[in-house]
């Protein structure tokens, strides 16, 4: 019981580093494309 228990804690865990890590890669995804823009209308 109690080893079924600590995997699935261990499976939030995971998928909560997933999902912030997700949400980092769009923060820097949306960084990037203004970056992009921004070089674009200074040309």
């Amino acid at each position: 019981m109690q080893r079924g228990r600590d995997d699935a804690i261990e499976t939030i865990n995971a998928t909560d580093d997933a999902s912030a890590n997700l949400s980092n890669v769009s923060i820097f995804t949306n960084l990037i494309k203004k970056a992009e823009d921004g070089a674009q209308s200074a040309l």
